[in-house]
């Protein structure tokens, strides 16, 4: 059987010999070292696959060469940094532990179980399901460099120590779940990624029912059946093609993030095409720092079950400094922009505006118990306090920079500026730009206010 190890081994080899004993040894442990021990003892120092051979010559001059395995790898130093480059650029030799012996898919690199796979620039085909089970990090070059092509596939974070970051992964057509990104590991991070989908009908480009989405866009998922193009939190999911169990965990966050562009088609009711919500969780999942803009639905059916294009919760949430904005149903009577049928949800620091039901602007509304601190939407004037909790909410308009070109930060004018309310979370925070949090007053939505710098001349 092989010897394996990572990065380094050291391995005792024995020879026996049937025979005389006046004979010699002469070793070949394939990284170019010999020794002519009768058992030496040799450490690989570079990651490869090393067939050793032993020749042994007696007083006759009569020799014989055994290599092992029948010329099998005998040894296997599996590198600890896997390698994945565009066809084209590199020369694929297991176990790509070099640039220029690197796979040309992720998959061909990670069946060897790396803890990290290093990916170049370019197109990059996922090469099949990735399902990481263990500490493996999944790094590019940056969104704008390192592209994957998923091909109806998908990336199964199902370890608390697995990460995806610096790439955009890129959808094609997929009919289930298996589209995008599935989370599930307490600690699983995905950043720094654009997960994006060209076409198909997948049911949401990201799954969670825990782990990290940081610094991420999710946009242009879209639906068949009237849920989620893009994020579903939810509790639980079957998946027959995947050996790892699916856990419901808790604790998901989104923070600094942008959902957008996503749609939903179907002939009954949409719900949640940006988010949607629909795992009672504990901890309860965080949206926080977040930027939901023009996701769309639409029905051909009367509108009349339509909720939340924009984010829709059934089981308590918490939204937190978030900016939802132009989402929208062709048809509809309930808030397009966000929805809760849960009493359990908390929304502070957030404003829903510009969200349209048809030709109405609804922005928020839903079941009676939910709870909204420091926020703003057109419905705040007229909601009725016995059915809600409002505090210090606000609706008038938030004078954004320039809503129907999508720049949806402000001035120093806007009711958005200080009206929010310091949250433990927010000392060494940064908005959805990357600016530092006020940890006293600070503004309301996914962006804080920034002064124009004033430069000072001098004369003398």
């Amino acid at each position: 059987s092989a010897y394996t190890g990572v990065d380094t081994l050291t391995v005792t080899f024995t020879a026996t010999v049937e025979g005389p004993d006046d004979v010699t040894y002469a070793w070949d442990f394939g990284d170019g070292a010999t020794s002519t021990e009768a058992s030496p003892t040799h450490t690989y120092t570079a990651p490869g696959y090393y067939t050793v051979s032993l020749t042994v010559t007696d007083a006759a001059d009569a020799t014989r060469t055994a290599s092992f395995e029948d010329g099998e790898d005998l040894i296997k130093v599996m590198p600890s940094t896997c390698y994945v480059r565009k066809a084209g650029d590199s020369t694929p030799t297991l176990p790509y532990a070099t640039p220029e012996t690197a796979a040309n898919n992720i998959h061909d690199a990670f069946v060897l179980s790396p803890a990290l796979i290093d990916v170049g620039d370019g197109n990059i085909p996922l090469g099949g399901p990735i399902a990481v089970g263990s500490a493996m990090e999944i790094r590019g070059r940056g969104p704008e460099i390192t592209r994957l092509n998923a091909n109806g596939s998908y990336v199964f974070l199902n370890h608390d120590g697995a990460v995806l970051a610096d790439l955009t992964l890129r959808n094609r057509p997929g009919n289930n779940w298996n589209s995008g990104i599935l989370m599930f590991g307490a600690g699983a991070l995905a950043t720094n990624c654009v997960i994006r989908e060209a076409g198909g009908n997948t049911v949401a480009l990201v799954g969670m029912t825990s782990g990290r989405l940081v610094d991420c866009v999710v946009t242009g998922g879209s639906s068949k059946n009237g849920v989620s193009g893009g994020i579903t939190i939810l509790s639980d999911m079957t998946d027959n093609s995947t050996p790892l169990p699916i856990k419901k965990r808790g604790g998901v966050v989104i923070d600094r993030c942008v959902v957008s562009n996503c749609t939903a088609n179907y002939t009954g009711a949409v719900v949640g095409t940006g988010i949607r919500v629909i795992s009672n969780q504990t901890p309860k999942p965080v949206i926080r720092n977040t930027l939901v803009a023009c996701n769309y639905a639409e029905t051909t059916g009367d509108g009349t079950d339509n909720y939340g294009a924009g984010i829709y919760f059934s089981q308590p949430g918490i939204v937190e400094n978030c900016t939802v904005v132009s989402n929208a149903f062709n048809k509809g009577d309930y808030a397009a922009g966000l929805y809760s049928s849960s009493a359990g949800l908390c929304v502070t620091n957030t404003v829903v505006w510009g969200n349209y039901a048809g030709e109405t602007q609804r922005d928020v509304g839903g079941a009676a118990g939910a709870k909204f601190s420091h926020s703003l939407a057109s419905e705040f004037a007229t909601l009725s306090p016995s059915s809600y909790t409002i505090d210090a909410c606000l609706s008038a308009d938030p004078r954004f920079k320039d809503f129907d070109g999508g720049d949806w930060r402000f001035g120093a004018g806007s009711p958005l500026h200080n009206n929010g309310v310091a949250k433990p979370w927010m000392p060494g925070a940064k908005d959805l730009l990357g600016n530092p949090r006020k940890v006293e007053s600070p503004d309301i939505g996914c962006y804080e206010y920034q002064p124009r710098s004033r430069s000072m001349i001098m004369l003398q």
